[in-house]
């Protein structure tokens, strides 16, 4: 129970650092990268979640534990999602809060939750897919306190990671380098220099 405490008081501390927010590439800009999913996989779940599983695997590598963070403004996909976190008994609710979402004309308030789960391949496909088949992928942050970095699927078409090393993120972005979104390429390599 110690550690899930002690991920408690990191992933606060970590959200200081982190803007945990959708657009995560762009709260994050100069220590995020954007990866164009649709390209490669052609909406077929199958490429996707290889795709994210890989990613995750690379990135999540210190950790027993992962945190979860939902953030949806309708009630009924969290419950869902948390039904399915409930389900793996080593999982943990750790705290509800109201989450600002902000672009320049508005202000939202959406309730999010976070959750400590196990990081192993099989929970994070089955929360993958589940997320993906609900269309939740926006709603849905994957963070690892101790190496400092997140990932979020913001639909089928992409993701956004950010992680504050620049070893890593370096490294990342060599191994995915043709799942890059094109876009945001040069700016993302500027953020190297």
């Amino acid at each position: 129970m110690d550690d899930f405490k002690n991920l408690k008081r990191l992933y606060r501390q970590l959200t200081e650092d982190i803007w945990i927010e959708m657009p995560l590439y762009y709260y994050n800009l100069g220590r995020s990268i954007r990866f164009e999913i649709a390209e490669h996989g052609q909406y077929e779940e199958k490429n996707i979640m290889s795709f994210i599983l890989s990613l995750c695997n690379d990135m999540f590598f210190s950790d027993k534990l992962i945190a979860v963070q939902i953030t949806d403004a309708e009630v009924r996909c969290i419950k869902t999602i948390s039904n399915l976190l409930g389900e793996n008994n080593k999982s943990r609710f750790v705290y509800t809060f109201m989450s600002k979402a902000e672009d320049e004309d508005y202000q939202v308030m959406q309730k999010a939750r976070v959750y400590i789960i196990n990081n192993n391949e099989d929970v994070l496909k089955v929360l993958l897919s589940r997320a993906y088949e609900m269309k939740l992928d926006s709603q849905l942050f994957l963070v690892d306190v101790n190496q400092k970095c997140a990932i979020n699927i913001y639909d089928e078409r992409g993701c956004d990671v950010v992680i504050l090393d620049t070893t890593i993120r370096r490294t990342i972005y060599n191994k995915y380098s043709d799942w890059v979104f094109e876009y945001n390429r040069e700016e993302i390599e500027l953020s190297f220099k």
